[in-house]
């Protein structure tokens, strides 16, 4: 008998993972964040700087998949694709909110948060972080039919981070302002904004980075 009797799986080629410049992260890929930042109401936090890009036109539905593999205890991470989701403070399997793609892009904006137990309202707020804090995510892209399907939907890549606090040293109590300029601003739940409300906002840079600001 000759040839195989099964060919290779395919995947859907409709959405592709980008970093912050822009750049095309390959299916199977395995990339590591380690740059501590420090968040307005998280405290220390580790951003992926990770969105799903369309490649064809028209509005499409996308949904982010993902798979914390493990994570140090007293950690946590936040999705907000599109909408927030609540903080995942263990290992497993989870879905992001469904984006209907209107635009090229979709950011993730999302946080490994080093310390579960941050308050940013206590009269001395200091981060319990533990060095060498690891978490490692597996995240796959899924096109769905519309906004209320709840299919597993057509895969498209799936890439892996590892997101590592290398050192301690390293976080600093304010944050940086090299950011370069504002190129949107969103509300809690993940709505894009055409300008900064009353309250909290969510402001995304030119770099990629996101925070969060009265």
């Amino acid at each position: 008998m000759t040839g195989s009797l099964f060919a290779n799986a395919q995947i859907d080629n409709t959405f592709s993972f980008i970093d912050a410049e822009g750049n095309v992260i390959e299916d199977g890929t395995t990339i590591k964040r380690t740059n501590i930042e420090n968040d307005t109401f998280y405290g220390p936090v580790i951003h992926s700087g990770l969105s799903v890009k369309k490649n064809v036109e028209g509005s499409v539905y996308a949904r982010v998949d993902y798979t914390i593999k493990e994570m140090t205890e007293g950690t946590a991470y936040q999705i907000c694709f599109v909408n927030c989701k609540s903080p995942n403070l263990e290992a497993g399997s989870y879905t992001s909110a469904v984006s209907p793609m209107m635009g090229d892009t979709e950011p993730f904006m999302d946080e490994w948060i080093l310390d579960a137990n941050y308050n940013p309202f206590g009269d001395n707020p200091v981060a319990n972080v533990k060095p060498g804090s690891l978490m490692t995510i597996t995240y796959t892209v899924k096109k769905l039919a519309d906004a209320n399907d709840t299919s597993d939907g057509i895969a498209g890549p799936s890439i892996t981070v590892e997101f590592t606090n290398e050192d301690v040293t390293s976080i600093s109590g304010t944050v940086s302002e090299d950011n370069g300029s504002i190129v949107a601003y969103y509300s809690l739940d993940g709505r894009k904004l055409t300008a900064p409300k009353k309250g909290v906002n969510i402001i995304k840079y030119a770099n990629g980075k996101t925070e969060k600001k009265l």
